[in-house]
């Protein structure tokens, strides 16, 4: 039997991505490769709750990395957003105005409308999820880089440069 893995329910269950899409979709295949191991049952109720934190987490990390979670560099398309609001005002007054105003008018005409675009990504369009990535695998591929030889230089020269300092400021040497 199937239960949430938060509260136990075995009722209303949904499958949960611990690792949201918006990232998932930037990773190397070898990470993707594992997506069974990222799945969980939850209730709808936890699953819900879990969302609101998942959300703000979300936002952490894109202040965190500077980069709004909508993307960035969107073109506003003025004309579909005022479609998709006179859309929208139509159709929650529909059935009052039908009768009168929409005579010959087919519904999903104005469906369709309602579904319009607000936004278009432009050619310099940046994922979220993508620049997140990114940035985590340039550190990641920056640190697997450096072999253990490399570091003990480094740490060897800071040392040196440390000592080098030391003797120059200090009158005892």
């Amino acid at each position: 039997m199937n239960y949430c893995v938060c509260c136990g329910n075995n009722e209303s269950l949904t499958l949960h991505h611990v690792v949201p899409n918006m990232y998932r979709k930037y990773m190397p295949e070898v990470i993707k490769s594992h997506a069974s191991h990222d799945i969980l049952l939850m209730c709808i109720k936890c699953h819900s709750t879990y969302e609101t934190f998942a959300m703000e987490f979300k936002k952490q990390i894109s202040q965190k990395f500077n980069f709004p979670l909508d993307g960035q560099a969107q073109i506003r398309l003025d004309y579909n957003a005022k479609v998709r609001k006179a859309a929208s005002a139509l159709l929650r007054e529909f059935n009052n105005m039908k009768d009168i105003v929409m005579k010959g008018i087919d519904e999903n005409e104005e469906s369709k409308a309602i579904e319009l675009p607000e936004y278009q990504k432009n050619p310099e369009f940046i994922e979220h999820g993508k620049f997140v990535i990114d940035s985590l695998m340039k550190e990641y591929y920056y640190i697997k880089i450096l072999s253990e030889t490399d570091k003990q230089e480094i740490f060897i020269n800071e040392i040196d440069n440390n000592i080098d300092n030391n003797i120059d400021n200090n009158p005892i040497f």
